[in-house]
């Protein structure tokens, strides 16, 4: 696959992450073999998995489900390894400069947090869907499906 200039623009998903999220600032060519690695990624991210029904295929789902949020970075929100941020302020930094750093970090969090509320929600039946429906977060369904099939 070979990338244009156009390309890059059209796809600011992936040039917003490569540059900003990734804090990789490189030449257009280096963003262009990297968004084209990432594209691949994300192309091949829409993975095929079989919704659990529950019970049936609680350890195969479980596998499959961990391994792809591990590898889009995300399973440390769903075990909770990775906490949301709370706002604090260091004795070196103003109330702003606290509340944007919090802010940015927030941000990154509900990102994440959203993205494996996705993965989850989308790849299971309608049976475990019911125990998950009234949960906030990404932790609270897991640990949800968990206490339910474990």
């Amino acid at each position: 696959m070979q990338w244009k200039d156009e390309d890059l623009q059209e796809d600011q998903e992936t040039r917003t992450y490569l540059k900003k999220d990734a804090g990789i600032n490189t030449t257009n060519a280096g963003l262009k073999r990297l968004a084209e690695d990432c594209k691949i990624w994300r192309t091949k991210s829409n993975f095929v998995i079989q919704p659990t029904t529950g019970n049936d295929n609680w350890e195969t789902w479980k596998f499959q489900i961990k391994v792809i949020m591990t590898a889009a970075d995300i399973f440390d929100i769903v075990t909770g390894e990775s906490k949301k941020p709370i706002l604090t302020k260091s004795s070196s930094e103003t109330e702003d400069e606290a509340r944007k750093r919090y802010g940015v970090n927030y941000s990154i969090f509900k990102k994440a947090d959203n993205k494996a509320q996705k993965y989850i929600v989308t790849s299971v039946d309608e049976q475990p869907l019911q125990y998950i429906m009234n949960c906030d977060t990404a932790k609270e369904m897991w640990d949800k499906l968990l206490s339910v099939y474990e």
